[in-house]
């Protein structure tokens, strides 16, 4: 199987490692507190979010074993901004791990973002 290459893009979308510029979709996803409301884990205040983006902004592979890894994913023609997808290792096996996903609630029910997601 050959390596993923970054960013991959198609016709609709990009998925690409965080860059310095990523600092307003990690504020408007991490810090919506109505987001959160259903997902198992609190909001980041924005210390917590610079910090983070500072170790996402460093990663830019997928081959450290139980290393987590965010990637932006943003629409294709706009640049602009859809969510992130999250590789998470499983603590018990970092051969395992748990892939996760959050969108922006103003993206959430558009057409890109139903693409994205399973009926």
């Amino acid at each position: 199987m050959e390596p993923l290459v970054f960013p991959i893009s198609t016709d609709r979308l990009v998925v690409r490692f965080y860059e310095q510029r990523d600092r307003e979709l990690e504020l408007a996803i991490h810090g919506d507190d109505r987001l959160f409301s259903d997902v198992p884990m609190n909001p980041r205040t924005p210390t917590e979010i610079d910090e983070t983006l500072d170790k996402r902004v460093g990663q830019h592979s997928l081959d450290e074993v139980g290393a987590p890894v965010s990637l932006a994913v943003e629409v294709a023609t706009a640049k602009s901004y859809v969510g992130v997808v999250q590789r998470i290792p499983i603590k018990t096996d970092p051969l395992q791990v748990e892939i996760g996903w959050l969108a922006l609630r103003t993206q959430q029910g558009t057409a890109m973002c139903q693409k994205l997601l399973p009926p």
